[in-house]
């Protein structure tokens, strides 16, 4: 069984050696399913085209996060809901105010820091022609190269990624 095992992974990671280029993806069945096989970097779009980036897909990760400022936490009809500006690499330097309604608060845990707590909210996420409402945790990522992670909770079951290193095109 181990064996059978080992055949398999070897031939999923020959078909991920393949696979190069931003946006450029392919096809690959793994136990009846069809993936589709994406660099660690790729064009996102979020709530149906109307903001786009570079975001980096992680399988690392366990959930998608978004770089957000002015993270405002009210109250709408009884219910928590939580006002913030996008990131504004992913609105071409333009400021843009979203209000969402928190499906839940989560605890973050970083390595060497104090776990910090996120509001988590549903976005229309489509990368490579897969389109998913999703659970979003909103953080300050500034700091970082890319204002998306796409974590396995989008990945699991469409997106295979290659960990090639792979240079943005035009970006």
């Amino acid at each position: 069984m181990k064996l059978i095992k080992l055949i398999a992974i070897a031939g999923v990671g020959a078909i991920l050696s393949s696979c190069t280029g931003l946006g450029k993806s392919s096809q690959v069945n793994v136990s009846g399913t069809e993936m589709k096989v994406l660099g660690y970097l790729h064009e996102i779009s979020i709530e149906n085209q109307k903001y786009k980036c570079v975001a980096k897909l992680d399988s690392g990760a366990d959930n998608c996060s978004m770089g957000a400022t002015k993270i405002t936490p009210f109250e709408r009809d009884g219910k928590k809901w939580v006002r913030f500006d996008l990131d504004t690499r992913l609105t071409d330097g333009k400021k843009v105010t979203l209000e969402k309604k928190v499906i839940k608060t989560t605890e973050i845990v970083r390595h060497g820091q104090t776990p910090q707590k996120r509001f988590v909210v549903k976005l229309d996420f489509t990368i490579a022609d897969i389109q998913q409402n999703i659970n979003v945790s909103l953080t300050d990522r500034s700091g970082y190269s890319k204002a998306i992670l796409v974590g396995r909770n989008f990945l699991n079951g469409y997106i295979l990624v290659d960990s090639a290193p792979i240079k943005t095109e035009g970006k």
